[in-house]
């Protein structure tokens, strides 16, 4: 494949730009929680009110007070939203790899299941994010991935064809989903391996 053929490549963040681990946050909340672990993380995963605060349905309050009613939370909010944002380390190569596409001229773009807190606290921080040329955030377009919604505003901001869109995600699933309506693929492993997928579409980075 020739290099014109994308012009656009969108990442996600969580696995990719950044690693991130939920248990952090709850073994901080366990901790000012009569319930164990695993309850709590029933309470909040496994009963999709995290769900909710992605796509932009409840405020950063109102996730904070739905947590506290139900985990019988003795924490304040800021103490709570410290515990929440501090999750994420930044995967070692990419910000070369995305500096580097920047510099070819291709354009760069963020496309995310996230939400208010950890994009405004955390990922809008990161260097790698700041080269982005826009993003796609599931708490602002109301939908999460495989939400055929967030890719096509992905690809609207992008400024060229569907076809000329390259997404890159940890999950293989997701990224088929970029797949069938018409961008192109790669499943995130690490860095090199990223390198050598994009080169399989003639990007050299």
């Amino acid at each position: 494949m020739r290099a014109h053929m994308i012009r656009t490549v969108i990442f996600d963040f969580g696995g990719v730009v950044a690693d991130f681990d939920n248990s952090l946050f709850i073994s901080r909340l366990s901790k000012k929680s009569p319930l164990s672990l695993e309850a709590i993380e029933r309470e909040i995963y496994g009963k999709k009110l995290d769900v909710l605060f992605e796509k932009g349905l409840i405020s950063s309050r109102a996730f904070y007070y739905e947590v506290k009613k139900r985990c019988y939370l003795k924490m304040d909010y800021e103490s709570f939203k410290k515990a929440y944002i501090n999750i994420f380390t930044p995967v070692n190569g990419m910000l070369s790899i995305i500096r580097s596409l920047k510099k070819k001229g291709y354009r760069v773009q963020l496309l995310s299941n996230t939400n208010y807190l950890h994009f405004y606290n955390v990922i809008r921080h990161y260097p790698a994010v700041k080269l982005m040329d826009a993003v796609s955030l599931s708490f602002r377009v109301g939908a999460m991935k495989p939400s055929r919604r967030i890719y096509m505003d992905a690809v609207k901001k992008a400024k060229c064809r569907v076809e000329e869109c390259l997404y890159v995600d940890d999950i293989k699933s997701l990224v088929e989903a970029a797949e069938e309506i018409g961008m192109k693929g790669i499943v995130f492993k690490n860095p090199k391996r990223l390198k050598q997928g994009l080169k399989s579409f003639g990007i050299v980075v």
